[in-house]
Protein backbone atom coordinates (compact mmCIF):
# COMPACT_ATOMS: atom_id res chain seq x y z
CA UNK A 1 0.00 0.00 0.00
CA UNK A 2 1.45 3.56 -0.97
CA UNK A 3 1.57 5.98 2.06
CA UNK A 4 -0.61 8.45 0.18
CA UNK A 5 -3.54 6.90 0.42
CA UNK A 6 -2.87 6.10 4.49
CA UNK A 7 -4.90 8.71 6.41
CA UNK A 8 -2.32 11.28 7.22
CA UNK A 9 -1.45 10.54 10.61
CA UNK A 10 -0.01 7.31 10.13
CA UNK A 11 2.88 9.23 8.09
CA UNK A 12 3.90 10.24 10.96
CA UNK A 13 6.94 7.38 11.95
CA UNK A 14 7.64 6.35 15.09
CA UNK A 15 11.43 5.97 15.84
CA UNK A 16 12.41 3.33 18.01
CA UNK A 17 15.37 1.26 18.99
CA UNK A 18 15.11 -2.24 17.08
CA UNK A 19 14.05 -5.48 19.44
CA UNK A 20 14.45 -9.06 18.63
CA UNK A 21 10.58 -9.06 17.61
CA UNK A 22 11.54 -6.95 15.14
CA UNK A 23 14.24 -9.39 13.10
CA UNK A 24 11.71 -10.82 10.86
CA UNK A 25 10.53 -8.02 9.29
CA UNK A 26 13.37 -6.34 9.66
CA UNK A 27 15.20 -8.69 7.20
CA UNK A 28 12.34 -8.58 5.06
CA UNK A 29 13.11 -4.47 5.05
CA UNK A 30 16.40 -5.39 4.34
CA UNK A 31 15.86 -7.49 1.20
CA UNK A 32 13.30 -4.71 -0.37
CA UNK A 33 16.26 -2.26 0.32
CA UNK A 34 18.56 -4.17 -1.59
CA UNK A 35 16.17 -5.11 -4.36
CA UNK A 36 14.95 -1.62 -4.83
CA UNK A 37 17.51 0.91 -4.11
CA UNK A 38 20.35 0.81 -6.13
CA UNK A 39 22.67 2.82 -4.16
CA UNK A 40 21.73 0.42 -1.07
CA UNK A 41 24.50 -1.77 0.10
CA UNK A 42 23.05 -4.49 2.05
CA UNK A 43 23.91 -8.09 2.35
CA UNK A 44 21.48 -10.77 1.33
CA UNK A 45 19.94 -12.81 4.08
CA UNK A 46 18.35 -16.39 3.42
CA UNK A 47 14.83 -16.60 4.78
CA UNK A 48 15.99 -19.08 7.72
CA UNK A 49 19.61 -17.69 9.27
CA UNK A 50 19.21 -14.00 8.12
CA UNK A 51 16.12 -14.01 11.00
CA UNK A 52 17.68 -16.09 13.33
CA UNK A 53 21.62 -13.81 12.58
CA UNK A 54 19.51 -10.56 13.44
CA UNK A 55 17.63 -11.62 16.17
CA UNK A 56 21.38 -12.07 17.41
CA UNK A 57 22.70 -8.99 16.57
CA UNK A 58 19.51 -7.26 17.79
CA UNK A 59 20.07 -9.05 21.03
CA UNK A 60 24.01 -7.76 21.31
CA UNK A 61 24.03 -4.06 20.48
CA UNK A 62 23.59 -3.03 24.24
CA UNK A 63 26.06 -5.38 25.31
CA UNK A 64 28.88 -3.05 24.39
CA UNK A 65 27.05 0.05 23.42
CA UNK A 66 28.97 0.53 20.12
CA UNK A 67 26.11 -0.85 17.79
CA UNK A 68 22.74 0.04 17.72
CA UNK A 69 19.59 -0.47 14.86
CA UNK A 70 16.46 2.43 14.98
CA UNK A 71 13.95 1.46 13.18
CA UNK A 72 10.98 3.85 11.63
CA UNK A 73 7.30 2.51 12.43
CA UNK A 74 4.94 3.67 10.30
CA UNK A 75 0.85 1.92 9.95
CA UNK A 76 2.63 -0.55 11.73
CA UNK A 77 5.26 -1.76 9.26
CA UNK A 78 8.80 -0.81 9.15
CA UNK A 79 9.29 1.73 6.98
CA UNK A 80 13.27 2.69 7.41
CA UNK A 81 16.25 1.69 9.69
CA UNK A 82 19.46 3.16 10.84
CA UNK A 83 22.44 1.13 11.74
CA UNK A 84 24.65 3.28 13.72
CA UNK A 85 28.17 1.85 14.68
CA UNK A 86 30.68 3.95 17.49
CA UNK A 87 34.03 3.21 17.19
CA UNK A 88 35.65 0.95 20.06
CA UNK A 89 37.62 3.25 23.24
CA UNK A 90 39.21 5.19 23.17
CA UNK A 91 40.77 6.86 20.25
CA UNK A 92 37.26 7.14 18.16
CA UNK A 93 34.74 6.62 20.28
CA UNK A 94 33.07 9.82 19.81
CA UNK A 95 32.19 8.94 16.14
CA UNK A 96 29.46 7.35 15.03
CA UNK A 97 29.04 6.04 11.77
CA UNK A 98 25.87 6.08 10.24
CA UNK A 99 24.03 4.28 7.57
CA UNK A 100 20.39 4.76 6.56
CA UNK A 101 17.96 3.18 4.06
CA UNK A 102 14.08 3.51 4.15
CA UNK A 103 11.63 1.56 1.68
CA UNK A 104 10.87 2.96 -1.15
CA UNK A 105 7.17 3.71 -1.02
CA UNK A 106 7.92 5.52 2.40
CA UNK A 107 10.71 7.96 1.10
CA UNK A 108 9.61 11.77 0.73
CA UNK A 109 7.05 11.80 3.60
CA UNK A 110 9.86 12.62 6.32
CA UNK A 111 10.73 9.33 7.44
CA UNK A 112 14.40 9.50 6.59
CA UNK A 113 14.45 13.04 8.45
CA UNK A 114 12.68 11.49 11.13
CA UNK A 115 15.26 8.88 11.40
CA UNK A 116 18.56 11.28 10.58
CA UNK A 117 17.19 13.89 13.27
CA UNK A 118 16.99 10.70 16.48
CA UNK A 119 19.99 9.73 15.49
CA UNK A 120 21.42 13.38 16.49
CA UNK A 121 19.59 13.54 19.27
CA UNK A 122 20.77 10.10 20.58
CA UNK A 123 24.04 10.59 19.56
CA UNK A 124 24.22 14.08 21.51
CA UNK A 125 22.70 12.50 24.81
CA UNK A 126 25.93 9.29 23.94
CA UNK A 127 28.75 11.91 24.09
CA UNK A 128 28.99 11.57 20.31
CA UNK A 129 30.88 14.63 18.83
CA UNK A 130 31.02 13.45 15.41
CA UNK A 131 28.31 11.30 13.15
CA UNK A 132 29.67 10.32 9.95
CA UNK A 133 28.59 8.29 6.63
CA UNK A 134 29.20 7.49 2.94
CA UNK A 135 26.81 8.03 0.65
CA UNK A 136 26.81 8.04 -3.24
CA UNK A 137 27.17 11.36 -4.81
CA UNK A 138 24.60 10.31 -7.37
CA UNK A 139 22.26 9.60 -4.84
CA UNK A 140 20.87 13.40 -4.82
CA UNK A 141 17.81 13.29 -2.45
CA UNK A 142 19.70 11.45 0.33
CA UNK A 143 22.27 14.11 -0.45
CA UNK A 144 19.90 16.89 0.21
CA UNK A 145 18.55 14.91 3.19
CA UNK A 146 21.61 14.79 5.04
CA UNK A 147 22.62 18.31 4.16
CA UNK A 148 19.52 19.66 5.18
CA UNK A 149 20.10 18.40 8.29
CA UNK A 150 24.23 19.45 8.84
CA UNK A 151 25.90 17.15 7.16
CA UNK A 152 28.65 18.84 5.16
CA UNK A 153 30.68 16.89 2.24
CA UNK A 154 34.52 16.39 3.87
CA UNK A 155 35.54 14.53 0.86
CA UNK A 156 34.77 12.52 -2.31
CA UNK A 157 35.61 9.00 -2.93
CA UNK A 158 36.39 9.39 -6.76
CA UNK A 159 34.73 6.23 -8.50
CA UNK A 160 34.49 4.18 -5.53
CA UNK A 161 31.08 2.37 -5.81
CA UNK A 162 30.34 0.25 -9.05
CA UNK A 163 26.68 -0.45 -9.77
CA UNK A 164 26.68 -2.89 -13.09
CA UNK A 165 28.91 -1.75 -15.62
CA UNK A 166 28.27 2.21 -14.41
CA UNK A 167 30.94 4.08 -11.74
CA UNK A 168 30.11 5.96 -9.33
CA UNK A 169 31.71 9.02 -6.40
CA UNK A 170 30.78 8.44 -2.94
CA UNK A 171 30.41 11.52 -0.69
CA UNK A 172 31.92 10.88 2.83
CA UNK A 173 29.49 13.50 4.75
CA UNK A 174 29.74 14.61 8.18
CA UNK A 175 27.86 16.76 11.45
CA UNK A 176 30.27 17.70 14.21
CA UNK A 177 27.87 17.61 17.46
CA UNK A 178 30.15 19.08 19.90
Amino acid sequence: MSPNIKEPRSLIPIIREATEADAASLAALVQQLGRNDPFMVVSGFDPVTGVELLRSVIGATSDDGLFRIFVAECSGELAGLAICRRHPPPERDRVLQLDIGVDAQWRRVRVGTALVQFVLDWAQQNAIERVQLAVVSANTPAVALYERNGFEVEGTLRRSFRLDDDVYDVHVMARLLA
